[in-house]
């Protein structure tokens, strides 16, 4: 059984402020939490947890779910486990999972974000690379204690076409202590759940 509690990011037409997402995830299955991560003053905690979340469909290497919190909002989430993880999971590193957001009530669709099963490096950066038949393409991840994002929301979009047309996806990162990581993620399956979470958070 998985059990999810996230918060979506938004970007407030003041351009003196920009709160990124926050996100926090506890994945009972695999024993993973999610840090949150935010920009800005931290919002108040939500007034109930959610309801567990419904299995949507799985497909490939993917699994989509829903989940609707104490005021009714329905979300939706894709995710996903590396195929390979460098260091591998394991006594110092926790287990790392893909997400992609959708919560139709604060606008957000397609949101990307990593939990890395490490604390990242201070101000470091992390990148995914997205490889493909028709060529390669890497996109700058912003991190926050054990979470990452994409650092420019706007190629989210180019990012989840890419991933669609893509065999595989690979994340790079480097924890607190200096140790340089690489995940390899399989994208076999990942339309198909999309495309059924497109369908029930519209």
């Amino acid at each position: 059984m998985l059990a999810f509690t996230l918060t979506s990011h938004t970007e407030a037409s003041d351009s003196t402020m920009h709160t990124r997402s926050t996100i926090k995830a506890l994945t009972l299955a695999a024993g993973v939490v999610l840090s949150t991560h935010a920009f800005a003053q931290p919002r108040p905690a939500a007034p109930a947890a959610p309801a567990g979340p419904v299995e949507l469909v799985r497909s490939g290497d993917w699994a989509a779910y829903s989940v609707t919190d104490a005021q009714r909002n329905r979300s939706c989430y894709a995710l996903a486990t590396p195929r390979t993880a460098d260091p591998a999971v394991g006594p110092r590193r926790d287990p790392t999972n893909m997400f992609i957001t959708a919560r139709p009530r604060q606008n957000v669709r397609n949101e990307i974000s990593i939990v890395i099963g490490y604390v990242f490096q201070p101000n470091s950066a992390a990148n995914i690379e997205v490889v493909a038949s028709a060529g390669n393409q890497r996109f700058a991840m912003i991190t926050r204690d054990r979470a990452a994002w994409v650092e420019n929301p706007a190629q989210e979009t180019q990012m989840i076409a890419a991933m669609r047309g893509g065999r595989e996806l690979i994340v790079r990162g480097t924890s607190s202590r200096g140790t340089a990581t690489t995940d390899r993620y399989s994208l076999t399956g990942l339309g198909a759940v999309l495309d059924r979470i497109a369908a029930e958070c519209r």
